[in-house]
């Protein structure tokens, strides 16, 4: 599986060609991670050991401590990366709180109600593009605010889906 990884100095590459194994620059090497009980993790990169902490993940974004040095970057998907060189924006670009359409299309099914508290990467409305079913997933926990579609309805990019508090 291909995934690129953005940060403020630009984009690198990389992929998970089969189970711990990751390329990153061209190189091939092999990886696992292990949570620790402090809730840090310990990376193993080939014959390196990394000791991460504070790791966050938040939807597409991601960021940790190793030794004093702070890293953040944004991780996209093969179907992110796809959706963004045809034009398309993904859905975790919308506003905190605010899931829009990332691409024109027909609401298949709406999976949540008002009221219904969701967290971070559930499946909140199927979405079909292009004879392909998406589920747009939120990218912060919180309770449903509003819906403003329903199953069977044409949208079109950025319209607004649903709002979460």
């Amino acid at each position: 599986m291909k995934f690129e990884i953005v940060t403020d100095n630009g984009s690198v590459e990389t992929a998970i060609p089969e189970k711990n194994l990751i390329t990153l620059f061209n190189e091939t090497s092999t990886f696992d991670w292990m949570p620790q009980k402090d809730g840090s993790f310990t990376v193993k990169l080939d014959h390196s050991f990394y000791k991460l902490y504070n790791v966050q993940v938040n939807g597409t974004k991601v960021s940790f401590q190793h030794k004093s040095n702070l890293y953040q970057f944004t991780v996209k998907d093969e179907m992110a990366i796809l959706m963004e060189k045809m034009g398309f924006n993904d859905s975790s670009d919308s506003t905190e709180g605010k899931i829009a359409a990332p691409m024109p299309g027909k609401i298949i099914s709406v999976t949540v109600a008002i009221g219904d508290k969701v967290e971070i990467g559930q499946a909140v409305i199927i979405l079909e593009a292009m004879k392909m079913e998406n589920e747009l997933k939120t990218t912060f926990a919180g309770t449903v605010k509003s819906i403003a579609v329903i199953a069977g309805q044409s949208v079109e990019k950025g319209e607004l889906l649903l709002e979460i508090e």
